[in-house]
């Protein structure tokens, strides 16, 4: 992931460890341009969140809401949370044969279960200010 300081950032999701010819070998959809509000503040994850084989891309960011990106680059869905989500987004599943779903913390002390497939929240746990 590559993230543009002094302008509007932008979300590379690319084998940047490959320096052969032909790369970076960006997915069509991408670089997907994020305004300074909606920098990416962590690490996105990369999961499977609706039951097809293309992994999607989930993350947080400084304008209080958490993001699904499609494997094309366009927005799945987003939550507003409320604060910055500083934290990456873990994902699990709470039993077997269910559907992955989110967990991540915000700013302000909430700790979220989202359902992964369309971002519903399902639960917030206070666990304090600053997580």
């Amino acid at each position: 992931m590559t993230v543009n300081p002094s302008g509007p950032d932008s979300l590379f999701f690319d084998a940047e460890w490959r320096r052969d010819p032909g790369y970076p070998n960006l997915e069509a959809g991408f670089p997907v341009e994020v305004d300074r509000a909606t920098a990416c503040m962590a690490a996105p994850a990369l999961c499977e969140l609706d039951g097809d084989p293309q992994s999607e891309i989930v993350f947080g960011s400084a304008d209080g809401k958490l993001y699904a990106l499609n494997r094309n680059g366009s927005l799945r869905w987003s939550v507003p949370l409320g604060s910055p989500v500083l934290s990456s987004p873990a994902l699990a599943r709470r039993g077997a044969g269910k559907a992955l779903d989110v967990y991540v913390t915000a700013a302000g002390g909430v700790l979220y279960l989202l359902r992964g497939h369309d971002g519903a929240k399902l639960a917030g746990f206070g666990v304090g200010a600053g997580v």
